[in-house]
């Protein structure tokens, strides 16, 4: 049940990764794209999922730690890039919300089945 789920994990996050690399390059590349460039960082952030999925698919100790790193810094990417533009306060609601996507991920990969299917 492991594997098909981490599978599954990892296809879901190849998918957003391509969304991820379709949309930065589409905007990168647009000449009227003006200030939707700010969102550019943010979808090359999530294009980084497309390694992260395939970390899954390697099933070595390295692509574990690999993934881990990856999901936390695209969790530190999103707080030091949108947490300035939303104010003082802002950084609370930043924070929460890098906290819904990164704490789950990271706990669910610290199970010992997901650490017996990686060889940790």
């Amino acid at each position: 049940m492991t594997r098909g789920l981490l599978l599954l994990l990892a296809v879901i996050e190849l998918a957003l990764g391509v969304f991820g690399l379709i949309g930065a390059t589409g905007l990168l590349v647009s000449h009227d794209a003006g200030m939707v460039l700010i969102f550019w960082p943010l979808l090359a952030a999530v294009a980084l999922l497309l390694v992260a999925g395939a970390a899954i698919f390697v099933r070595r100790p390295w692509s574990y730690y690999l993934h881990m790193a990856i999901i936390v810094l695209m969790g530190l990417i999103g707080i030091l890039y949108v947490g300035p533009m939303l104010g003082a306060n802002g950084w609370v609601e930043v924070l929460v919300q890098a906290g819904i996507g990164v704490v789950p991920l990271t706990l669910l990969f610290l199970l010992p089945p997901v650490r017996r299917y990686f060889g940790v």
